[in-house]
């Protein structure tokens, strides 16, 4: 609870000029088979091209089981295709942590030099 987490995904079309291209995209990240956080959007990069999207998800208290990722295409039927590439999702440290850490490194280093 409480802990910040960043979702990144490389969208584009691999194939430059072989397909259609597509006309948008919807990601969406679940906690328990509900959605907690999405993006969508209906501007695309061009053919043979990726560009990388992020979002950002706090956990809340009332989110449980398993985490997943939902990606899928807008308005795809018509032989147009999209490509999601490179998905991460990472924890983000709060800042206090980092720096306890930091603080923790630098008088070990300290301590080492006497």
């Amino acid at each position: 609870v409480g802990n910040l987490y960043t979702m990144t995904v490389a969208i584009g079309d691999h194939d430059a000029g072989g397909r259609p291209g597509f006309s948008g995209y919807d990601i969406r990240l679940l906690a328990g088979g509900s959605t907690v956080a999405s993006i969508s959007s209906t501007t695309t990069p061009g053919d043979g091209t990726f560009t990388d999207v992020s979002f950002s998800y706090t956990a809340q208290a009332g989110d449980s089981g398993l985490l997943g990722i939902e990606l899928q295409e807008i308005n795809g039927g018509s032989g147009k295709a999209v490509d999601f590439d490179n998905v991460r999702l990472s924890f983000v440290p709060e800042p206090s942590s980092t720096a306890l850490l930091g603080l923790g490194g630098l008088a070990f280093i300290f301590r080492r030099k006497r």
